[in-house]
């Protein structure tokens, strides 16, 4: 485990001096992500100077040097993507928002309130919509966008959605990719209609309770008889329309500790 920590510190130089033009925030950089492998404190420049040794201002960047890499370090991601993408695999685009919580936050900015997936509460920190590449043995994670309530935004309030589609459109401009994955929270009529629209093939979860037509009849999701599995199956597969949309729905059958939990997915093609 030591040796694979070290082998990436050794790395960091080359790879982070290809993506910074400057060498001197290079190496802050490098130094940066190698205190971090190797702090077991908290991820904070006190605790990373602290642990190991060293003055708080060797350790510490300024928002204008993180700013100026940003693009730098897409530009060199996406890069790189498009050097391991071939042809027969081109890969799948996922989109997912996650937080970062900072609950004793002051002077960070763009800190907002969200609900956080993990401990099922709104929770103060950065919410952020990432944008990953991945061909199911890479995932490169090369974009982001920044989500803030609308009392924190005001008249610039977008909803998440309207980040993903902006991450999706982005994407298509530089990268290849067959497929975009998606959470279930973007199960909606807009963002389906957006992708018909670019005729663009997705998966997402779709809940359970969402309300489908099959024939001439309306069914939830977890009531359509045509999910009624056999008792060996794990899957299964149907065609429907939702929000006036052909879609393809499957079913999967998890197993828990207490119950059986059946999961769905939608999909387009």
């Amino acid at each position: 485990m030591t040796a694979s920590i070290q082998s990436v510190i050794n790395s960091i130089p080359k790879v982070t001096h290809k993506i910074i033009s400057s060498q001197k925030i290079a190496q802050k950089f490098s130094l940066n992500i190698s205190l971090i492998l190797r702090t077991s404190e908290r991820k904070n420049f006190s605790s990373l100077a602290r642990h190991n040794n060293l003055s708080y201002r060797s350790v510490y960047i300024t928002e204008l040097e993180a700013n100026d890499c940003i693009e730098s370090a897409k530009k060199y991601l996406i890069e790189l993507i498009c050097s391991v993408a071939t042809k027969g695999k081109k890969g799948r685009l996922l989109i997912d928002f996650t937080d970062i919580a900072k609950p004793f936050s002051k002077h960070i900015p763009d800190v907002t309130y969200d609900y956080s997936g993990s401990t099922k509460r709104i929770e103060k920190g950065l919410s952020l919509g990432i944008a990953v590449w991945s061909n199911g043995i890479i995932s490169i994670p090369f974009n982001f966008e920044k989500w803030l309530r609308k009392k924190d935004a005001g008249n610039t309030y977008k909803t998440k959605i309207e980040l993903a589609q902006e991450l999706i459109l982005a994407a298509r401009q530089v990268i290849p990719f067959d497929e975009v994955m998606l959470d279930g929270a973007f199960a909606s009529k807009k963002m389906i209609q957006f992708l018909d629209e670019l005729n663009q093939k997705f998966t997402m979860r779709i809940p359970r309770n969402r309300v489908v037509n099959v024939g001439n009849k309306s069914f939830q999701l977890r009531h359509c008889p045509k999910f009624k599995f056999n008792k060996n199956r794990k899957f299964k597969t149907i065609c429907a329309y939702y929000k006036g949309f052909r879609c393809y729905f499957t079913a999967h059958k998890r197993k828990t500790k207490n119950t059986g939990v059946t999961q769905f997915f939608q999909s387009y093609d």
